[in-house]
C-alpha cells in the first residue's frame, strides 16, 4: 500500500504587515524555481498586486517584489498569477485584473468608460526580470452578459495547441439574465500569441450547479483530466469534487462525474508511475489541506491520505455578511492548493494559509513510499 509522508516544508512569503495569497510555483528548466503570489490587505480587498519570488532549490525563497504592470494611469487589482515557461528564457505570466476600487464592483461588465475585468497575459524574455505590458484576453461572448477570469493550469498539449483555462461568470450588477457560470477554455495555435476557440469544459444549462476552480493535467496517454469544485447553488452547499476528461485535445469533454472527495478547490498531480494524486481543501472539521492518491479517476484512497496543512482554529479571518457560499469563501483563512511532481519523484505542494493571525504562503514537499 502506497503512503505519503512529509519530507520538508517551509515558507514562501511571510510578512505580518501584508497578506499573501494564491501562490503558484513553477520549476524551471535550469533546475531553479520561480513563483508568483498576490499580496493585499485581505482576501477580498481591492489592492492586490502580483509579486515574483525565486529559489535555487525550492526551499529558500527570495521576494523580488511586485511586477510592474505599467498601469499607473489606470490602476487595477491583480489576482491568481501563474508563470509558464515557454522557452529557455521566455516566460508567460497569466493573471486576472479587477478594478482597484469598490465601485464598480470587481466583476462588473465592461462599458465604454470601464474596460472589462478578466485575464491578462505578460511576457518576459529574461526569465522574469522584466515583463511586457499586460495584454487583455478577450472572449467571443457578449460583455453585457458574461465576465471571465483566469483559472486552472495552462497545458501545452502540443507545440501548436496550448490550453488556457478560464472561468465564466455573469455580471454582479445591472444584470438579470440566466446564470452563465461555468468552466471554459481558450486555445492557442501560436504559443500564446493569440487565444480563441472558446470551448465549454463544464456548465449547467439550468445554472443551478456551478463548477469552480478547474485544475487539469495531461495523462500519459495524452488525454486531459480536470477536477472541479462543484456547488449546488439551490441548496447552497458543496457537492463532492467532480472530474471531466477529453480524449481529443480539449475539443470535447465528458459530462462531470463525482469523486469521493468532499473538497472545494482540488488539483490533480500526475505521478511518475502514471497514477494521480489530488490535493484539495477539506472544509469539514478538522479543516485543512489533504493529499490523496487515486485508485481510479473517481475514487481516492482517503483512508491513507495525508494532511498537508492542519488549519486548527484559524479557518476564517472574519465574519461573512451572510451564509451564502460566496460570502463564506471571501473570509476563508487558507486555500488554493496545487502541486507538481519533481524530477526526484517527490511532490511539491503550495498554498496560502493563516498561522498566528498572519496570512502567508507556504510550500510542502511530500514523498511517496
Amino acid at each position: 500500500m502506497s503512503t505519503f509522508s512529509i519530507i520538508d516544508q517551509g515558507v514562501l512569503s511571510h510578512d505580518p504587515g501584508c497578506g499573501a495569497f494564491i501562490p503558484t510555483i513553477t520549476p524551471l528548466r535550469d533546475g531553479t524555481f520561480i513563483a508568483a503570489q498576490q499580496t493585499g490587505a485581505d482576501l477580498d480587498s481591492c489592492d492586490h498586486r502580483i509579486e515574483i519570488l525565486r529559489s535555487e532549490n525550492g526551499r529558500q525563497w527570495r521576494n523580488e517584489g511586485p511586477v510592474d504592470m505599467h498601469d499607473s494611469d489606470q490602476p487595477w487589482a491583480y489576482h491568481s498569477g501563474q508563470i509558464f515557461q515557454a522557452g529557455d528564457n521566455r516566460l508567460m505570466l497569466r493573471a486576472s485584473r479587477f478594478w482597484h476600487r469598490d465601485v464598480p464592483p470587481r466583476n462588473e461588465k465592461a462599458t465604454r468608460d470601464h474596460p472589462g475585468t478578466g485575464p491578462v497575459v505578460l511576457w518576459s524574455d529574461d526569465l522574469g526580470k522584466t515583463w511586457s505590458e499586460p495584454g487583455f484576453v478577450e472572449i467571443e461572448l457578449p460583455p453585457e452578459a458574461y465576465t471571465h477570469h483566469v483559472m486552472g493550469n495552462l497545458i501545452p498539449i502540443s507545440d501548436d495547441r496550448w490550453m488556457f483555462p478560464i472561468q465564466l461568470n455573469s455580471p454582479k450588477t445591472h444584470y438579470d439574465g440566466p446564470n452563465h457560470h461555468g468552466a471554459a477554455l481558450l486555445f492557442s495555435k501560436d504559443q500564446g500569441q493569440s487565444l480563441d476557440d472558446l470551448t465549454i469544459l463544464a456548465q449547467d444549462s439550468e445554472g443551478i450547479i456551478e463548477y469552480h476552480d478547474q485544475f487539469g493535467i495531461m495523462l500519459d496517454d495524452g488525454s486531459l483530466y480536470t477536477m472541479l469544485w462543484t456547488i449546488d447553488t439551490a441548496a447552497n452547499t458543496d457537492l463532492n469534487n467532480h472530474w471531466v476528461m477529453s480524449t481529443d485535445s480539449g475539443r470535447s469533454w465528458s459530462d462531470p462525474v463525482p469523486t469521493n472527495l468532499r473538497g472545494q478547490v482540488c488539483a490533480p498531480i500526475r505521478l511518475p508511475d502514471g497514477r494521480i494524486a489530488a490535493i484539495y481543501n477539506y472544509r469539514h472539521e478538522p479543516q485543512g489541506i489533504h493529499l490523496a492518491l487515486a485508485e481510479d479517476l473517481s475514487t481516492f484512497d482517503t483512508d491513507n491520505e495525508i494532511t498537508v496543512f492542519d488549519a486548527g482554529d484559524e479557518t476564517v479571518t472574519g465574519k461573512p455578511e451572510d451564509d451564502h457560499f460566496l460570502s463564506l469563501n471571501e473570509k476563508i483563512a487558507f486555500g488554493r492548493p496545487n502541486g507538481v511532481c519533481l524530477a526526484d519523484g517527490s511532490v511539491l505542494c503550495w498554498f496560502w494559509c493563516t498561522i498566528g493571525g498572519v496570512t502567508h504562503t507556504r510550500w510542502v514537499q511530500v514523498g511517496l513510499s
